[in-house]
């Protein structure tokens, strides 16, 4: 089978998204299958599949939609790509109203079946905004995928017929399933070491990290590091919001990280993840760390605890006071001989999300629509 896909791709952006975009073609492509992904540049070079970006465009450095121009510019880039590849089926990783855009004029030009994979909380937003023009172009897709039960709920109540929404898997990289390193628990008098991985903008909650370390002691507090892109503007906001709490010894940013190896080294230079966000619903760096048997610290977002099974520690998102009392917690367990250093449950459950059974599970929904001649 051909696909076409439209997404993103994470050597020019960061999280869960062009993670999810790569991975799925990568999985795809080993099960024989020949897969085209057009992206919003830069161009870059990846290998498993082969990929092309709307070259009359220049893209900002974060590669994400901005304007419906550029939104346009990808969708003419697709439907000059189905046209040259002729492909079975077309497959849009959906993140918010931009791709909206790429949808609708997909529609208008082409005869192929076109499939949705819905991702990420804070894009939805104009689902509540505008239902019904958001419900209207998504009914123009032969189907819509989710990967939690709330989306499931969020876009049936927008309006779509509940046949036409499937709920699949996410997948991550099969080097993550990889011997673990022995974790050994740090002295008690030791900070523990929390990260971070993913986009750093204020929907992700950092600034509720601030908000807690503020309220413990010194030798309560975790080194907290926080690597991803950050714009200028908003690194200078949290430098000088944790330097104003008298936490710049203890929070931290750093630069992004690209690729399975590098993402994989901070993980396994942490102690637990701390994932304080807003908006995500099963966040890919999560499962990530929960295949390296990393303790996990989330927001209890329904698709984070649908995610996490039980394997994780909860706190309401944006709940300053209720984190803190999570790492008062970890902190009294450790003076008390009682560390969490080891998440086996965790590491179980992020076995649901190894490429092979994830991709077949989206393929399968693929190759029916091919095999009853679906059209959008």
């Amino acid at each position: 089978m051909k696909i076409l896909v439209i997404g993103r791709l994470p050597e020019s952006e960061v999280g869960g998204l062009p993670l999810y975009t790569a991975n799925l073609a990568r999985a795809m492509s080993a099960l024989g299958h020949e897969l085209l992904v057009v992206h919003p540049g830069p161009e870059v070079e990846v290998s498993g599949f082969a990929t092309r970006a709307a070259a009359e465009v220049r893209w900002p450095q974060a590669g994400r939609l901005r304007s419906f121009r550029q939104a346009f510019a990808v969708a003419e880039e697709a439907r000059r790509a189905a046209l040259e590849f002729a492909p079975d089926v077309i497959h849009l990783q959906y993140g918010g109203a931009m791709d909206l855009a790429i949808l609708r004029r997909l529609t208008q030009r082409t005869h192929a079946p076109i499939v949705v994979t819905a991702h990420c909380g804070r894009a939805w937003a104009h689902l509540s905004r505008t239902p019904k023009l958001a419900a209207r172009i998504l009914r123009s897709a032969s189907r819509v995928l989710v990967i939690s039960d709330d989306q499931r709920r969020l876009f049936e109540a927008a309006g779509l017929a509940p046949e036409s929404i499937h709920e699949v898997g996410s997948l991550i990289e099969p080097e993550f399933f990889e011997a673990t390193p022995e974790r050994l628990v740090r002295p008690a008098e030791a900070r523990e070491r929390a990260v971070y991985l993913g986009r750093i903008m204020p929907e992700k909650g950092l600034e509720t990290v601030i908000a807690a370390l503020e309220r413990l002691t010194p030798e309560e507090r975790p080194d907290f590091i926080a690597t991803g892109p950050v714009s200028e503007a908003y690194r200078e906001r949290l430098v000088a919001m944790s330097a104003a709490a008298g936490l710049s010894d203890c929070f931290h940013l750093a630069a992004p990280v690209f690729g399975v190896l590098a993402r994989r080294a901070v993980l396994d230079t942490a102690d637990f993840v701390l994932h304080p966000t807003h908006s995500d619903v099963k966040p890919l760096g999560l499962i990530e760390a929960m295949a390296r048997s990393l303790p996990i610290v989330a927001s209890s977002l329904p698709g984070t605890v649908q995610l996490c099974g039980g394997s994780a520690q909860h706190f309401a998102p944006g709940d300053a006071e209720g984190l803190a009392q999570v790492l008062l917690a970890r902190h009294a367990a450790r003076r008390a001989g009682r560390a969490l250093c080891e998440n086996p449950r965790g590491r179980r459950l992020a076995r649901a999300f190894e490429p092979a059974g994830a991709a077949a599970e989206t393929l399968a929904i693929l190759e029916g629509l091919v095999a009853r001649g679906v059209a959008a």
